[in-house]
Protein backbone atom coordinates (compact mmCIF):
# COMPACT_ATOMS: atom_id res chain seq x y z
CA UNK A 1 0.00 0.00 0.00
CA UNK A 2 1.54 3.60 -1.06
CA UNK A 3 0.67 6.23 1.93
CA UNK A 4 2.64 8.59 0.92
CA UNK A 5 3.86 11.84 2.33
CA UNK A 6 5.38 14.79 0.26
CA UNK A 7 8.58 16.52 2.03
CA UNK A 8 10.67 19.05 1.08
CA UNK A 9 14.27 18.16 2.31
CA UNK A 10 16.76 15.60 0.86
CA UNK A 11 17.51 14.57 4.41
CA UNK A 12 13.41 13.64 5.10
CA UNK A 13 12.87 11.86 2.14
CA UNK A 14 12.97 7.83 1.43
CA UNK A 15 13.03 8.40 -2.32
CA UNK A 16 13.77 11.24 -5.04
CA UNK A 17 10.82 11.39 -7.40
CA UNK A 18 10.68 13.28 -10.86
CA UNK A 19 7.24 13.37 -12.86
CA UNK A 20 7.04 13.06 -16.39
CA UNK A 21 4.68 13.44 -19.29
CA UNK A 22 5.31 10.46 -21.38
CA UNK A 23 4.83 6.63 -20.32
CA UNK A 24 8.22 5.76 -22.11
CA UNK A 25 9.64 7.88 -19.74
CA UNK A 26 8.23 6.35 -16.90
CA UNK A 27 9.06 3.93 -14.14
CA UNK A 28 5.77 3.53 -12.69
CA UNK A 29 2.74 4.69 -13.62
CA UNK A 30 0.92 6.17 -10.80
CA UNK A 31 -3.22 6.76 -9.88
CA UNK A 32 -3.70 8.91 -6.91
CA UNK A 33 -6.97 7.97 -4.79
CA UNK A 34 -9.29 9.46 -2.41
CA UNK A 35 -8.98 6.99 0.45
CA UNK A 36 -6.50 5.91 2.57
CA UNK A 37 -8.52 2.46 2.38
CA UNK A 38 -8.10 2.73 -1.65
CA UNK A 39 -4.46 2.66 -1.32
CA UNK A 40 -2.80 -0.68 -2.70
CA UNK A 41 0.55 -1.44 -4.37
CA UNK A 42 3.16 0.82 -5.42
CA UNK A 43 1.01 2.30 -8.52
CA UNK A 44 -2.30 3.52 -6.24
CA UNK A 45 -1.00 6.51 -4.08
CA UNK A 46 -2.88 8.28 -1.26
CA UNK A 47 -1.29 11.10 0.30
CA UNK A 48 -0.68 11.57 4.32
CA UNK A 49 -0.44 14.95 6.07
CA UNK A 50 1.46 13.03 8.83
CA UNK A 51 4.78 11.01 8.99
CA UNK A 52 3.62 7.91 11.30
CA UNK A 53 0.80 7.37 8.69
CA UNK A 54 3.06 7.51 5.85
CA UNK A 55 4.88 3.92 4.08
CA UNK A 56 7.30 6.47 1.87
CA UNK A 57 8.51 10.09 2.16
CA UNK A 58 9.20 11.08 -1.07
CA UNK A 59 10.74 14.49 -2.41
CA UNK A 60 10.59 16.52 -5.98
CA UNK A 61 13.00 16.37 -7.55
CA UNK A 62 13.68 18.37 -11.47
CA UNK A 63 16.52 16.30 -12.59
CA UNK A 64 16.69 13.16 -14.01
CA UNK A 65 20.11 12.53 -12.82
CA UNK A 66 19.69 12.35 -8.90
CA UNK A 67 15.53 11.05 -9.28
CA UNK A 68 15.02 7.54 -7.88
CA UNK A 69 12.22 7.49 -9.43
CA UNK A 70 10.34 8.41 -12.61
CA UNK A 71 6.87 9.10 -12.05
CA UNK A 72 4.16 9.72 -14.75
CA UNK A 73 0.69 10.14 -12.97
CA UNK A 74 -2.45 8.57 -15.14
CA UNK A 75 -6.16 9.78 -14.29
CA UNK A 76 -7.70 5.86 -14.00
CA UNK A 77 -6.76 3.14 -11.70
CA UNK A 78 -6.67 0.60 -14.54
CA UNK A 79 -4.00 2.30 -15.65
CA UNK A 80 -1.65 2.43 -13.15
CA UNK A 81 1.49 -0.39 -12.65
CA UNK A 82 4.53 -0.69 -13.26
CA UNK A 83 6.05 0.10 -16.71
CA UNK A 84 9.09 -2.11 -16.13
CA UNK A 85 11.06 -4.06 -13.32
CA UNK A 86 12.67 -1.51 -11.01
CA UNK A 87 14.81 -1.70 -7.60
CA UNK A 88 12.07 0.03 -5.71
CA UNK A 89 9.49 -2.99 -6.72
CA UNK A 90 7.39 -3.63 -3.38
CA UNK A 91 8.90 -0.99 -1.42
CA UNK A 92 6.51 2.38 -1.77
Amino acid sequence: MAKVLMVDYESQADHRILEVKFESQADIMVYICDSEDAAEDDFIWYYVDHEEKATSKMMWTDSEDVADLKVMFVPYESQAGWVADHPLKGKI
